[in-house]
């Protein structure tokens, strides 16, 4: 890890720079922020309903669709992973699954929803037609981090159709998947209302639509900058600091928990470059800060205001 201190005093050319800059921004509210969010199943346990399934299909049409529906920003297996994963592959683990998200770039995925599930039927004891049970679980997790978002299970409650005996094959699987889609609904909505409760809209979104790069900004990238211990009151002077950086496209932020917040900055400049930036600016801030770079994270930690000096003991002479 490269620790970079922040100081109080930037060069000349750069203190003008950033204070102008930053100074003459305003804070304005943006639209609904749409968190990048990836839906995959993990279908490696026992009795769960392998990936070239139909039921498997099912599910993930009514997963997409609701989620397309939500805040945010649903994109489709296939066409995010298509370069380097097979899309006829089965038995995959959530530990792959982590993989696979965290190895998209473009568009870098904020939440993953892993689902799972189980599926089955079973013939009363009167020997009428089988009825089949379904349930789906799934949990969001931020990619970058494995913070567990949330978890729910969906169809464990659900009292489905019995289906024809003379249905079968792939009659019966097509009618296990047709009562699975309200499961799956039933399942984004409700991990989507939670995960809601995580995410608000950055009060800086742009400070213009993004302009073609400058000329010595390299490669568009993605960097997570990880913010920890700030009162809220100091976010929005924070993030008017990253939109006055050069090469500076957007950014987006996940509220983690209290005065924790994962911010995903995209820009034309290298990470070491924005942590210096950052240590520079730290010294302004109302909270000053303590900013280390860690591989492409950005760790961001507030620094306790020291403790005033305890007023100094007179002895006073006892009275005669």
């Amino acid at each position: 890890m490269v620790s970079l201190r922040s100081t109080a005093t930037l060069g000349p050319s750069l203190a003008a720079v950033a204070l102008a800059v930053v100074l003459s921004l305003t804070p304005t509210m943006a639209p609904a922020q749409q968190v990048n969010i990836l839906a995959l199943g993990e279908d490696a346990q026992p009795r769960a309903v392998r990936r070239d399934n139909r039921v498997f299909a099912r599910v993930v049409t009514a997963l997409n669709d609701v989620l397309s529906r939500s805040e945010f920003r649903v994109y489709d297996e296939t066409a995010v992973t298509a370069d380097f994963t097979s899309p006829t592959r089965t038995l995959r683990r959530d530990f792959e699954l982590v993989d696979i998200a965290r190895a998209i770039s473009q568009p870098p995925i904020d939440a993953l929803l892993i689902f799972d599930i189980q599926a089955s039927a079973s013939r009363p004891a009167d020997g009428s037609w089988p009825v089949p049970r379904v349930i789906i679980t799934g949990r969001i997790i931020h990619v970058q981090t494995g913070q567990l978002f949330a978890r729910f299970e969906s169809g464990a409650n659900a009292r489905l159709d019995a289906i024809n005996p003379g249905c079968v094959r792939d009659c019966f699987i097509d009618r296990i998947g047709d009562q699975a889609r309200p499961i799956a609904a039933e399942l984004a909505e409700e991990l989507t209302r939670r995960l809601a409760t995580f995410v608000r809209p950055p009060r800086v979104r742009e400070v213009a639509p993004p302009a073609p790069p400058q000329p010595d900004c390299g490669q568009r990238q993605v960097i997570e900058v990880e913010v920890t211990g700030y009162p809220p009151a100091d976010l929005p002077r924070i993030e008017r600091y990253l939109a006055a950086f050069g090469c500076y496209l957007r950014h987006r932020v996940i509220d983690l928990e209290a005065q924790r917040q994962s911010i995903w900055l995209e820009t034309g400049l290298p990470p070491a470059r924005v942590a210096e930036d950052m240590a520079a600016a730290a010294g302004f801030w109302p909270t000053p800060g303590a900013v280390a770079l860690d591989d492409r994270r950005i760790r961001v930690q507030a620094r306790p205001s020291p403790a005033p000096p305890a007023a100094p003991v007179i002895d006073r002479p006892a009275a005669p």
